[in-house]
Formats: structure tokens, C-alpha cells, sequence
């Protein structure tokens, strides 16, 4: 029996041998398989096997046995088999060039934002505003904490997306690409919680490869961050009566080793810019330099911009601001003395923060 073409179907009578093998099986050793036949042809030739069986099967047993659920698990893979579609994969993603990681990390990112699976806050706060939750790319907030143990060691921060756990490299790079187009980093102070979140933040900084920056040493994920905003900065040792002596503020010293910080923003409410609450005098620049600890900040070789903004009471502004205007001029003075000219934005307002505002820059004559 020859191989059929489409004219051989009008006409079984021509062919003497069909009856035979209708009745008596279909042969594997016909000539028609000396013939060449393509290799995803084999998974319909198995299928006209079993399916000759299982009429054989059926002439003397008419059952559904196990022979016709073999057919129709063979079946079942014949249409599998010429329905299947090789799936392409890629496994050196590593030793790819770097700037195409990146522009990899980014497009992930941008997935997982659109998908809402990257900006999950641990908790919200006392407004019932998220918190601890990093918005990329538009900021990263975090507050303090009762205890440190509240908080993953350093290396692993909460906040990054599942992509950055595949591996150490991918830890590392992912970490970096999301601290270099992150817009602004928010630390948030919780005056009854001990554990400072800034301290914690400049350990897991320090988990990064060392760079050098303008002759200082650095790591890389210092030198990415480029903005950087301390929304409650008055509540610094707000429970804390007096000044102490050599004590370093963990504000200052992030900002030092962010060397290629371009902004800072600070908000203070208008109790810390006064001598006392009821009299409301303003407060004494000297004193309040030294309780913060704010000299330091004129050592920053690099920082461009200092957003500085005052909340005062409902009632009437009065000289509430008054310590926070010195302040700015102490600092557009201070950098002019070392050879660079800083913007010093001062803003006021009254009321909940309802977004970031610059206010009008301060213009400070010699």
C-alpha cells in the first residue's frame, strides 16, 4: 500500500488491500514508513497506531477499557506535541553589560509600580498616612523606632522589591539604580522612639562598595543620594532638657557622607524656634545652633540648595520665625565664607504639611 495523496480519498474501492487492514490492524511494517516523514509527524503517526488498535480492541470488546484511555491520553499528547511552542530563555543576564542591567532594574520597577506591588508601607502613622514605604521614584519615607530589633540587619533593607533578593550582585544593583532615581528621602523623627531610623539607614549605606568622592571615601550608595528631607526636624532630643556637649547629630553626619547631596529640607514647628511657649520670644541663634548641632553642615563641599520651613501657631505668626529667618542667613553667610554661594529657601505656613513647597529664597547682604 503506497502513501495517500488527496485524490486517493474519493475512491476506497481502488485499493485492495483497505479491507485487510481495516480488519485486521494496521501493520508497522508497512512500506509506507520507509518513506522519509517529517520528526513532528511522529506524534500523529502514534496516534493512527492507537487509534487502529483501539478499533480492534472494540470489534470484539466494545468497552471503554483501559486500550481507549490509552488512545485518548495518546491523543492528548499528539495535540500537545504539534501545538507546542519552544519558550526562549536566557540565563547570562549577569554578564550582561551594565548599562543594560539598568535599564532592565528600571523597566522592572516601573512594571512593579504600575502593578502596586512595590510601594507597600509597613505601617501608617499617627495620621493614618502610610509609612515606611518607598514610593519610587518619588521618595522613600522611614521613621524611628522603639528598638532596633523592630528592623532586619542592615543589609536587607524591608523596602526593596523581591528582585533585589535574587542574589548578592542583584542586591547591589538594584539598591543602587532605586537610591540614584529616588527623588527625595524622607526621615521622619518619633520623639518617644529611642531607636533612631537615620542610624540604622547610614549602617545599611555602609554595606556598599567603597568610592572615592573628590578625595573623600564614600561608598556608592552614599554617593546616590541627592536629596534629602527631615519633615519633624525639631523633634531632635525633643524629650531632652539642655544641650550636651561633643554630641554629633546623626542629621549632619548622613548629610557629610551623602557627598553628592544637592538638597536638604528641614521642617521645625515653631515651639523649638522660641525661648518658651507662652512668651514667645524668639530664641537665641547661638543656643540654637548648638542644640542641633548645625555647624558641622558647612563642611558639605557639594550641597546646593537648603529648604528651610517654619510652622506657626493658628493663633498669629508674631516673632515665632524669627530664629528660623537668622538661621538661614547664618547658613547663606557661613558657606559664602568658605567660597560657595548656597539658595536658602525659607517657607512658612500654618497648618498639616499638604505637600512640599519651596518658599521665597533668602537674600543675605555682607
Amino acid at each position: 500500500m503506497s502513501s495517500w495523496d488527496y485524490d486517493d480519498y474519493d475512491d476506497y474501492d481502488d485499493y485492495d488491500d483497505y479491507d485487510y487492514y481495516a480488519y485486521y490492524g494496521y501493520d508497522d511494517t508497512s512500506e509506507a514508513y520507509e518513506e522519509p516523514f517529517p520528526l513532528h509527524f511522529l506524534p500523529f503517526r502514534n496516534l493512527c497506531e492507537a487509534s487502529m488498535g483501539y478499533l480492534d480492541t472494540q470489534e470484539e470488546y466494545p468497552l471503554y477499557d483501559a486500550t481507549m484511555i490509552e488512545f485518548i491520553a495518546i491523543a492528548d499528547s499528539a495535540v500537545a506535541g504539534t501545538a507546542y511552542v519552544y519558550e526562549l530563555k536566557f540565563h547570562k543576564f549577569i554578564v550582561l553589560p551594565p548599562e543594560l542591567r539598568l535599564k532592565v532594574y528600571t523597566h522592572y520597577l516601573d512594571t512593579a509600580r504600575s502593578d502596586s506591588t512595590l510601594a507597600k508601607h509597613l505601617h501608617v502613622d499617627r495620621f493614618n498616612n502610610p509609612c515606611c514605604t518607598w514610593r519610587w521614584p518619588e521618595d522613600l519615607i522611614i521613621c524611628d523606632r522603639h528598638s532596633g530589633n523592630e528592623l532586619p540587619t542592615a543589609k536587607y533593607a524591608p523596602w526593596l522589591p523581591n528582585l533585589a533578593f535574587a542574589n548578592k550582585q542583584l542586591l547591589g544593583e538594584v539598591t543602587v539604580c532605586m537610591l540614584s532615581t529616588t527623588k527625595w528621602f524622607d526621615f521622619k523623627y518619633e520623639e518617644y522612639k529611642t531607636f533612631k531610623v537615620v542610624r540604622w539607614f547610614m549602617d545599611f549605606l555602609s554595606t556598599f562598595p567603597t568610592v572615592m568622592v573628590d578625595g573623600v571615601a564614600t561608598t556608592e550608595a552614599f554617593k546616590a543620594i541627592k536629596r534629602i528631607g527631615f519633615p519633624h526636624a525639631s523633634k531632635y532630643n525633643e524629650q531632652r532638657i539642655g544641650c550636651v556637649v561633643n554630641e554629633k547629630n546623626p542629621d549632619i553626619t548622613l548629610m557629610l557622607k551623602c557627598t553628592k547631596l544637592d538638597t536638604i529640607a528641614m521642617v521645625f514647628n515653631w515651639r523649638q524656634l522660641v525661648n518658651n511657649t507662652h512668651a514667645r520670644e524668639p530664641r537665641d541663634l547661638h543656643d540654637f545652633l548648638d542644640f542641633f548641632h548645625f555647624e558641622p553642615m558647612l563642611e558639605h563641599k557639594n550641597v546646593n540648595n537648603i529648604h528651610l520651613e517654619g510652622v506657626y501657631p493658628r493663633e498669629e505668626e508674631g516673632q515665632t520665625m524669627a530664629c528660623l529667618y537668622a538661621f538661614g542667613e547664618w547658613l547663606v553667610k557661613g558657606f559664602r565664607r568658605r567660597g560657595r554661594e548656597v539658595n536658602v529657601h525659607v517657607q512658612k505656613r500654618c497648618g498639616p504639611f499638604v505637600g512640599r513647597t519651596v518658599g521665597p529664597k533668602l537674600v543675605v547682604d555682607e
